[in-house]
């Protein structure tokens, strides 16, 4: 496990997380700020450090009590089935350091409201159910952060080769958040989430696959109901209010039809090329130089796999249920061994409350069901009058 330094954020349990200290790699400021090219149309001071953008939050709202601190670190202590070159452990640890570190502003920045100038369907779901009072809003806070860390990381020169969402080699099995492709071949695997150690819960071999050198989490703190009153009202202090969210999801649906026009353009135009050719054998041949392999790729890269001629992916075969179920016990505990005695005793309060509520709704449940049935049976006691009267 490769030495990493500690680094401080706010757990969104009141309206105003405290400032934090960033974990950042060489080419970021101490500060926090990270001088690059414009995200959604607005660049950065050069000095816009986490803690200075979130000062203004919390003189505005001075009276307000500040969220303890959660100490977290960059988990990358997963096992790796790939044997890495010279030098990949380092240029992984480097660019997952990157990553985290715009994890890390982009999850303050939404706990403390800063949202305003973001952009993107995501953001604009979570915070309309967020401004609606909705709970639902907990399942979209995660895709938020998400979205917007791709947002950031697309807008930044961050040194290496990466996509998002997709490995060849997982043929679907998985969809890591971060693949990181190292000239040998080889990748880096870094997973965005809030629920930390889960990549021992997944299938597609993150870390037994020889395709794979490296294997990290960089985590956020994780939001329940009783933090989403709070960060609304942050939200709203940041001058953010449901005719801005609507303003964003419009803009969010004008992007999307823009995205498909393009492509129905790009598949016409793929189409065109291959119709160019008599058969499928001889599009190989001509374009490809005889190699299926490339050709069949090119088909599917543009919305062609179903054609005829291209050979059908094989199928991932899934895990079967005991071995999800072994892995999950496996991701448990393991997170478990990752949490400090104040953090367990916030799980277990949660889990007492939520099993309270469960119980709550059984009995609910039962006695809507008691006077259903009593109701039924005075119904029936009055069919049953009636027919002794006619």
């Amino acid at each position: 496990m490769l030495d990493h330094e500690t680094r401080e954020s706010a757990a969104p349990q009141v309206a105003t997380p405290a400032p934090a200290r960033a974990q950042t790699p060489a080419s970021v400021p101490r500060n926090g700020a990270a001088p690059g090219p414009a995200v959604d149309g607005v660049r950065p001071p050069p000095a816009d450090a986490l803690a200075g953008r979130l000062a203004a939050a919390v003189q505005r709202r001075a009276a307000a009590v500040e969220a303890p601190l959660l100490q977290r670190t960059l988990d990358e202590d997963f096992p790796h089935g790939g044997t890495p070159r010279k030098g990949e452990i380092e240029l992984c640890h480097a660019f997952a350091e990157k990553v985290s570190a715009i994890v890390d502003q982009v999850y303050l920045d939404l706990v403390a409201g800063n949202v305003k100038g973001w952009k993107g369907a995501k953001i604009g779901t979570f915070l309309k159910l967020l401004l609606n009072e909705r709970p639902a809003a907990l399942v979209h806070f995660g895709n938020a952060i998400e979205e917007r860390v791709y947002a950031v990381m697309r807008a930044t020169d961050l040194g290496e080769t990466w996509e998002a969402q997709f490995d060849a080699n997982m043929g679907g099995a998985s969809f890591p958040d971060v693949v990181v492709h190292l000239k040998s071949g080889a990748r880096g695997l870094i997973d965005v989430t809030s629920d930390r150690r889960h990549i021992l819960g997944k299938a597609g071999a993150w870390c037994t696959s020889v395709n794979y050198i490296y294997v990290a989490e960089a985590w956020f703190p994780s939001v329940y109901k009783e933090h989403l009153g709070p960060i609304a009202k942050n939200v709203r202090a940041g001058g953010v209010d449901t005719a801005l969210v609507e303003q964003m999801l419009d803009e969010a649906d004008e992007a999307r039809a823009a995205r498909l026009e393009a492509r129905e353009l790009a598949l016409a135009e793929a189409r065109e090329e291959r119709n160019q050719y008599g058969s499928y054998t001889e599009f190989v041949r001509e374009k490809f130089g005889g190699k299926k392999g490339l050709a069949d790729a090119w088909m599917r890269a543009n919305g062609l796999g179903n054609a005829k001629g291209v050979a059908p992916r094989k199928k991932r075969r899934g895990l079967e249920w005991d071995q999800k179920a072994k892995k999950r016990r496996v991701a448990v505990k393991s997170r478990l061994a990752t949490m400090t005695p104040e953090e367990k005793k916030a799980a277990d309060k949660r889990q007492r409350r939520a099993a309270e509520e469960r119980k709550q709704h059984k009995a609910r449940e039962e006695q809507y069901a008691k006077r259903r049935l009593a109701a039924l049976d005075v119904e029936s006691e009055e069919e049953d009058e009636d027919v002794d009267i006619v």
